[in-house]
């Protein structure tokens, strides 16, 4: 399940009642730094200095109902809030935006403009399909948003399995104050001082509960009483990674100063991250990792690991992903991972340019592959680095990248295992219990007796593939019934059969059964998608596959606005159309998308389809020429 964030720290604003504030832009860059360090957050949105009611809105309704729908939202907001004292003698509180605008009567706010109110938040939640909810709001009267019945009442009325966890710098009546000798507010800094390694639990993290009870003692003899209010199970906050000492899991320090220290001084780790529903595979996992960590020096150079037959879809990257970000692998491996996917018609020399600026050389400039390739193995002669390749379709495009010394290993990913002088390692499918787990993650629930036989019957016929299970799981997420499923994907197995798509290749039975189903998915998938978002499918066969695939590409892909592009983005990525990609620099630290091999090559297929097709069955194109595609 996950995460996304929401950080809000407003400093500037144009009403004469509402000071600027100094705190709130240092205040959310630090909460926001620490949810992308230790949050697990998916996304960390930062909004700070100047925001307008309608960046605010837009914000908390991408948040509450589109990013974190059926997912875990965490809020932080510090700025002004108002208390407005309406005509009938009733108060109600808002959170003050750069251009709200406050009428005063008696020296007390009468009416507001553009602020945004606590019962429209409080509806927002209501109205939302959140898993959870965390919401830390540091603000003047922030308590008023708690201390409404109206809000105890509707929390109330949520679904039993929703959980709350919110948190208020002080009553309804009070203010939240910051001291100008101090980097933060008072609420704010008392709130970093507990989220540290120190304070996590036995598993590893730090409650709602732990924050809360010391943010009632540090702010005891303060002029404001902080509040809270919960509902369901205890919520972590954050997380700091653990490591073993004398047999003991240790948490914070240490390990997590190792972590930090790897970032801070540049070394690179340029691997993806793990997709969101990753399913341990320990049988191929620990036998590939034990021999990335041998000692013996014959065992170093280059470990294969490949698909049975060199089919596509078994999890080949994602299992180097997950030897990547494991510790003792970058424990072994000190100076680094360097990660490029090749793909077939691999452009090697930006790849090999960006090996050399990861290890920290920004002044040289190849200008062709041997010189680079010549360059880096000098760079690398005495580090300790673990070099991924990944998709490799042809072994002489994979010797540019050969060039670790003694200290380093290169591993790769490839359909065809034929890499000279290798020790070749190949990749199982999954077993019927990981693909169970696989599809009972994506669809988030645990599955009646009658659904788990059906989705077992289901993995056995698409032959135990990740990608395809994933694809199906995405079709019964958006209600097609397991029936359903498998009509479908029978009848349209028996149309490729009947087209003789991989007749001609020379692959064993099974292997090319996989091939059928796993086409079978994609062609089921794409057509649950409507005409506009199909033909924006297949402009990504324009994108190099081997290219991070940004919200700015996407604007200019699709002519749309920003944020339209970041929810086609997403929604190709919960359809498992889109893998996930690095996180961006920035304070907004967007995540970037991937796509598989395979995607992508039906992506390229749908730009020269005919745009009616001529075989019945067949997804229509954008009716490209050859020309005219990349």
């Amino acid at each position: 399940m996950a995460r996304y964030a929401l950080v809000v720290g407003i400093s500037d604003y144009k009403s004469n009642y509402l000071k600027n504030l100094s705190k709130p832009i240092g205040d959310a860059e630090a909460i926001a730094q620490l949810l992308r360090d230790h949050g697990q957050c998916e996304r960390v949105t930062v909004l700070s200095g100047h925001v307008t009611a309608e960046e605010l809105e837009d914000a908390l309704t991408q948040l509450i109902q589109q990013d974190a729908a059926r997912n875990e939202a965490f809020i932080y907001f510090t700025g002004h809030g108002l208390a407005v004292k309406g005509g009938l003698g009733g108060t109600k509180g808002y959170l003050a935006t750069s251009d709200c605008t406050v009428t005063i009567e008696n020296n007390q706010p009468k009416r507001q403009t553009k602020a945004i109110s606590f019962s429209d938040l409080n509806d927002l939640i209501c109205d939302s399909d959140l898993s959870s909810l965390v919401m830390f709001i540091d603000a003047c009267h922030s308590g008023e948003l708690i201390e409404s019945e109206l809000v105890e009442r509707s929390f109330a009325e949520l679904n039993s399995e929703q959980d709350y966890y919110l948190i208020t710098s002080c009553r309804g009546h009070e203010s939240a104050w910051a001291k100008k000798r101090e980097d933060h507010s008072v609420f704010t800094g008392a709130v970093l001082d507990v989220l540290v390694p120190e304070k996590v639990n036995n598993k590893g993290y730090i409650s709602g509960d732990t924050v809360f009870a010391h943010l009632d003692e540090a702010l005891k003899n303060s002029r404001q009483e902080p509040r809270r209010f919960g509902k369901g199970r205890a919520l972590p906050i954050v997380w700091f990674q653990g490591r073993q000492q004398n047999g003991e899991e240790i948490y914070g320090s240490v390990a997590d100063t190792e972590k930090k220290s790897r970032r801070n001084w540049g070394i690179p780790l340029q691997m993806p991250p793990l997709p969101e529903h990753f399913v341990e595979r320990p049988e191929h996992q620990d036998k590939v990792k034990e021999q990335l960590l041998c000692d013996d020096k014959k065992t170093f150079g280059t470990l294969v690991v490949s698909a049975i037959y060199g089919l596509g879809g078994i999890g080949k990257s994602v299992l180097a992903s997950k030897l990547a970000h494991d510790d003792e692998v970058q424990a072994r491996f000190a100076d680094g991972i360097l990660w490029s996917t090749l793909g077939q018609n691999p452009d090697i020399l930006p790849l090999l340019s960006g090996w050399i600026q990861a290890l920290g050389d920004h002044d040289y400039k190849p200008t062709a592959v041997e010189a680079a390739s010549n360059h880096l193995r000098t760079l690398l002669y005495d580090k300790k680095a673990l070099l991924v390749v990944d998709d490799v379709w042809n072994p002489a495009h994979l010797e540019p990248f050969r060039v670790g010394g003694n200290g380093c290993c290169v591993l790769v990913t490839t359909r065809q295992a034929k890499i000279p002088e290798a020790h070749k390692y190949s990749l199982n499918v999954m077993t019927p219990e990981q693909a169970l787990e696989l599809m009972t993650q994506k669809l988030k629930e645990e599955l009646s007796a009658e659904d788990r036989q059906q989705a077992l019957d289901f993995a056995a016929r698409v032959g135990y593939l990740p990608l395809a299970l994933e694809l199906a799981a995405s079709q019964i997420e958006e209600g097609v019934t397991w029936t359903e499923l498998f009509e479908d994907f029978q009848d349209e197995v028996v149309r490729l059969e009947a087209l003789d798509l991989y007749g001609r290749e020379d692959i064993p039975d099974d292997a090319k059964r996989r091939k059928y189903s796993l086409t079978a998915c994609f062609n089921l998938s794409l057509k649950q998608l409507s005409a506009e978002q199909l033909r924006q499918f297949a402009w990504l066969g324009i994108v190099p596959e081997d290219v991070s695939l940004t919200q700015e590409m996407a604007v200019m892909l699709w002519q749309v606005s920003k944020r339209q592009a970041g929810s086609i983005l997403r929604t190709f990525s919960s359809k498992a159309l889109l893998l996930l990609g690095a996180k961006q620099a920035g304070p907004e630290a967007r995540r970037t998308f991937r796509m598989h091999d395979l995607m992508h090559d039906l992506a390229q297929r749908l730009l020269v389809s005919a745009p009616q097709p001529l075989q019945e069955g067949d997804l229509p194109g954008l009716g490209m020429t050859k020309a005219e595609s990349p």
